[in-house]
């Protein structure tokens, strides 16, 4: 990967990176596999369906408070990808593999993993 130039800002005259508070956004966000999970929170630029992932694995992928924080999220808005992936993997964690299939009946062309680890780490990706 290359270098990113600055170039000056025509209309300030001040390269992006000089006297700007906006910087974070050049900064590249951290992948979720890399987060902190001790947080009491997962970090609020994460779209919903990554927080309830980070709450999955911050639970250790078993049923808890963390894992009704993701199934909470993972109901917001069923029917869309994302957030049915996330319900299939969190009804697998539960236990409930009927209702996991069903979840994952929903999306087209997705077989599970072998394990609940590596599913979330493809779910992960999916997510971007």
């Amino acid at each position: 990967m290359g270098c990113i130039r600055l170039r000056p800002c025509p209309r300030h005259g001040r390269r992006l990176d000089e006297g700007f508070s906006g910087l974070a956004i050049l900064q590249r966000a951290k992948p979720i596999w890399a987060m902190d999970f001790s947080a009491a929170q997962p970090p609020s630029t994460l779209s919903p369906p990554a927080q309830a992932l980070w709450w999955l694995k911050k639970g250790g992928y078993t049923l808890g408070p963390e894992w009704e924080k993701a199934h909470a999220i993972c109901q917001t808005a069923e029917g869309t990808r994302t957030y049915d992936l996330v319900h299939a993997l969190a009804h697998w964690i539960e236990g409930d593999v009927g209702n996991s299939d069903y979840w994952y009946r929903r999306i087209a062309g997705w077989k599970r993993a072998e394990t609940i680890e590596a599913e979330w780490e493809r779910v992960m990706k999916e997510l971007g």
